[in-house]
């Protein structure tokens, strides 16, 4: 897979049944828009700061076709109707950041048109989670502590696996510092699996949600960069945590 190239939906462009003679140009924008999160008040000078939000990353594509005629043409119009139809959303990949991958669907029509006319493609996928993350999930295993490296530009969700190892414990925690934690109230035994996945905010004590367990200091920190420490208690636990790095 060359720099000219996309894939999507695990199909890259250059395949021949979509009759794609190149990419012409990849849009993406260094940070996606930004929405001030500003309150004015009346006679007040300024106003009142509360953050921002990421929008939504767009990346607009455009491409030549070429095709024996327009029977060919309108064949290859299907085929790539096909190719980037997905309800769900899928991998976007970029042929000169390979390494990397957007979470992505089509966001704009496409003109038929343009294709027959011009054997021009010109569309927008929407990023609505605006990341790009890195193809490798990382690991981490051991007993107790776990430490680890996020070289990512921003911090990222993970998925934790805790087996305890003492006979009897009255609760679990893991802590990233003395102020980000999640702490468990719930009796445990030897052998018994905690399952914490950050992203989706579900908490799993062998297959059985227990966030009601959760305490009120509990908080879903994200793993921050460039690393750092998780700890539990009880520290003999044998811990797995799995992430992927995202970048911005």
């Amino acid at each position: 897979m060359n720099a000219g190239v996309i894939k999507f939906n695990g199909i890259q462009s250059d395949q021949s049944s979509l009759g794609i003679l190149a990419i012409n140009r990849i849009d993406r924008a260094i940070l996606p828009e930004m929405r001030n999160k500003l309150f004015e008040i009346n006679r007040r000078e300024g106003a009142l700061d509360f953050g921002r939000d990421l929008q939504p990353r767009y990346i607009d594509i455009r491409f030549t076709m070429k095709s024996a005629n327009i029977e060919q043409l309108r064949e290859h119009s299907r085929n790539i109707a096909e190719w980037l139809y997905t309800p769900d959303l899928s991998e976007l990949v970029i042929g000169d950041e390979q390494d990397k991958f957007y979470l992505a669907r089509v966001a704009s029509q496409i003109s038929q048109e343009q294709i027959l006319n011009l054997g021009i493609c010109e569309m927008s996928f929407v990023v609505p989670d605006v990341w790009a993350y890195d193809e490798n999930l990382t690991s981490v295993i051991n007993d107790g502590i776990v430490s680890f490296t996020n070289d990512g530009t921003v911090a990222t969700s993970y998925y934790l696996q805790a087996t305890i190892n003492e006979l009897t414990a009255s609760s679990f925690k893991i802590a990233l510092s003395d102020t980000e934690f999640i702490e468990l109230e719930v009796d445990l035994v030897q052998n018994d699996v905690i399952e914490i996945d950050s992203g989706m905010r579900t908490i799993l004590l062998n297959d059985d949600d227990i966030r009601d367990k959760l305490t009120i200091e509990s908080s879903w920190f994200m793993l921050p960069s460039p690393g750092g420490n998780l700890t539990a208690d009880p520290i003999s636990t044998d811990l797995e945590l799995y992430f992927r790095k995202r970048y911005i």
